[in-house]
C-alpha cells in the first residue's frame, strides 16, 4: 500500500495543507466578522446564476469518473474489481465518455478561473 502512495504524496500534502488553510480562514472569518444581511441586487442574482452554471460545470466533471466505472473503463475499476465485466456496454455511452475525455480538461480550467 505504501508503494502505490509515493506517487502521490506530494498532492496529497498539499491537498491537506489548502484544506487545513481554508478551514482555519473561515472559522477566523466566521468567527471575527459579523454577518451581513443578504440583499437582492442585480449583481447578487448574476452571481446565484454563475453560481449555477459552476454547479452544472463540476457535475458535467464528476459524471466522467461515475461513466468510467459504470463502463469499466480506467485503472480504478481494475484495481477495485479486477474481474469486473461492465452491465453496459452501449456504443452511445462509449461516444459520450469520448467527448467527456477530450473536454473535461478544458472545463476544469474555466472553473479554476
Amino acid at each position: 500500500m505504501r508503494q502505490s502512495l509515493k506517487p502521490i504524496k506530494g498532492i496529497l500534502i498539499y491537498t491537506a495543507v489548502m484544506v487545513t488553510a481554508s478551514l482555519a480562514y473561515f472559522l477566523y472569518a466566521y468567527s471575527v466578522y459579523p454577518a451581513i444581511e443578504e440583499k437582492e441586487t442585480f449583481l447578487s442574482e448574476i452571481g446565484e446564476g454563475f453560481g449555477n452554471i459552476g454547479l452544472a460545470a463540476l457535475a458535467f466533471i464528476y459524471f466522467r469518473p461515475f461513466l468510467k466505472l459504470v463502463l469499466g473503463k480506467g485503472k480504478l475499476v481494475q484495481r477495485l474489481l479486477p474481474d469486473y465485466t461492465p452491465p453496459l456496454d452501449s456504443p452511445l455511452l462509449n461516444q459520450l465518455l469520448g467527448f467527456l475525455n477530450c473536454t473535461h480538461v478544458y472545463v476544469g480550467i474555466v472553473l479554476l478561473n
